[in-house]
């Protein structure tokens, strides 16, 4: 079972013989680090170890450090966590032109795809319209259908009056779930060898996880799907923070989410390299396995 483990109270942080442990000032617990998948450190006031840092890198494990409003705001990732860094850097820098455009496509129909999944499950209206978006995506998405589907889709979902821009609840739940999102692909993505500062099509200079911008577009719709299903929680954010414990079902396969990002990457990575065809099919649960009732208790509060 994948957990994920958050630290909300003042911490020491350290590593001992393969495991995390966690002593508050009164209690201390550990957690085996093969056990973990996510590390979210939301205590500004928490103390960790350069020995973890090395181990958490090592396992692989997603690291998220939260600001005074426990909003996440960096990352720890590894610079060595794979063999051949620089013969993948020359892959990624020689991607070719028409096979990134291609991906896009299919990566921009299949996130479309996902948020009108989502229109339906819930009865809202536009479903029409993404119908025929899905239709009119274009090379590197010229037409920009990308971002007339994701305006359409959330006013569908949470009102004409939604802003994405606005700092509100629901801004703030669907961007702390997206954090975690993109924690997870920029593991990934670094420890398969690649930058993720060079994206196919997200090419922002101050950005440096354009890759992972582009990769994880098709799996925003599960964040919407659970910030849409647990807003009126006493604690929405609680529910978000399990995200990396859910299922979803790739190629007709149930796995984690945690297991399914790492199984779409690589084969993204093949394709991008001309050493594979297959793109991942990425499709959700039924709707009851994102509330937050129905979610085993698989992580660890500190």
């Amino acid at each position: 079972m994948f957990r994920t483990v958050l630290i909300r109270k003042s911490s020491k942080l350290q590593y001992l013989q393969g495991y995390l442990v966690i002593f508050d000032g009164e209690d201390e617990k550990k957690v085996f680090l093969d056990d973990i998948s996510v590390l979210l450190i939301e205590s500004t006031s928490t103390l960790i170890t350069v020995p973890l840092m090395i181990q958490l890198i090592k396992n692989n494990i997603a690291v998220l450090l939260c600001d005074e409003k426990h909003n996440p705001v960096g990352t720890l990732l590894g610079i060595n966590n794979h063999y051949n860094l620089s013969g993948n850097l020359y892959k990624q820098l020689n991607w070719k032109d028409n096979i990134t455009a291609d991906l896009w496509v299919e990566i921009v129909r299949m996130k479309i795809q996902n948020q009108l999944k989502v229109l339906k499950i819930f009865e809202k209206s536009n479903q029409e319209l993404l119908e025929q978006y899905l239709t009119e995506v274009k090379p590197n998405d010229k037409t920009n259908r990308e971002g007339l589907a994701a305006k359409v889709y959330f006013f569908s979902l949470f009102g004409q009056g939604f802003n994405r821009n606005e700092e509100t609840v629901i801004n703030g739940l669907l961007n702390y779930g997206y954090s975690i999102l993109l924690s997870c692909f920029n593991r990934e993505i670094a420890s398969s060898g690649y930058l993720t500062q060079l994206g196919i099509f997200h090419k922002g200079k101050t950005n440096p996880f354009n890759l992972s911008s582009d990769f994880m577009e098709p799996f925003r719709p599960i964040v919407d799907i659970m910030a849409y299903l647990n807003l009126n929680n006493k604690d929405p954010i609680k529910s978000m923070r399990k995200l990396a414990t859910k299922k979803i079902i790739v190629n007709d396969e149930e796995r984690y989410l945690d297991d399914s990002i790492g199984v779409y990457v690589k084969a993204l990575i093949r394709y991008l390299n001309e050493e594979s065809k297959e793109i991942p099919k990425i499709d959700y649960m039924t709707m009851e396995h994102y509330r937050d009732v129905e979610i085993n208790e698989t992580n660890s509060d500190v």
